[in-house]
């Protein structure tokens, strides 16, 4: 069976960072500059961990850090970006940029394993999809298989894609109580449970899975 990888969470004063291939910054505070880092659980198949963190008690500054919803682009062959942050309920445009070839864009629940999206896009055009949950979603286009993305749909303020190794920071945070949230393709290697962002350093050992 598998087993959660350790997780030590520490306040830190840096700036948030969500991932490569997309960075989201909550509103900020002269005084909001703990965070926390650490190792979650490695990726499976190419999909990272993605850690999400949601205040116990929300107020008006830790309102939802996804301001504009970014686009997903269809050019080279390739999804661009290939890992996306995207709120949920709000529309999320997929395009295709390539002169003269057409694509597909279909779009699978990594939770429910069932399909949400499946339409074909043609050059120039433009597809609105509204990702109903939160959770993670598989990305890929029917005419050519080689052609995948990862989007994780989330209402969290704060968020941040773990490297294929399980490691990350997730910084810029307010003082406080937060749910901190590990999703991983494993459903073995998910856990929730509460983290105190302080102004010193905080292990949080990560239960172990059965």
């Amino acid at each position: 069976m598998s087993r959660h990888l350790g997780l030590t969470v520490v306040a830190a004063a840096l700036v948030v960072a969500c991932a490569d291939t997309q960075t989201e910054t909550p509103p900020s505070e002269p005084d909001s500059a703990e965070g926390v880092f650490g190792v979650a659980a490695p990726a499976v198949g190419g999909i990272p961990s993605v850690i999400t963190l949601t205040p116990v008690t929300p107020t008006q500054n830790n309102e939802r850090a996804i301001r504009e919803v970014d686009v997903m682009d269809q050019f080279g062959l390739a999804f661009s970006p290939r890992e996306m942050f995207v709120p949920v309920g709000r529309p999320v445009p997929f395009t295709n940029s390539e002169a003269a070839l057409a694509h597909n864009v279909h779009i699978r629940s990594m939770d429910r394993g069932s399909d949400v999206f499946n339409d074909d896009a043609n050059s120039g055009e433009t597809l609105n999809f509204e990702f109903p949950e939160e959770g993670g979603y598989d990305v890929s286009c029917d005419t050519h298989p080689g052609m995948t993305a990862f989007v994780f749909a989330t209402d969290a303020p704060y968020f941040v894609f773990a490297d294929q190794g399980g490691g990350f920071s997730l910084t810029g945070i307010p003082e406080g109580e937060y749910t901190l949230r590990v999703w991983n393709p494993n459903v073995e290697r998910r856990s929730e449970q509460r983290v105190i962002v302080g102004t010193g350093p905080t292990e949080v050992p990560m239960p172990t899975s059965r």
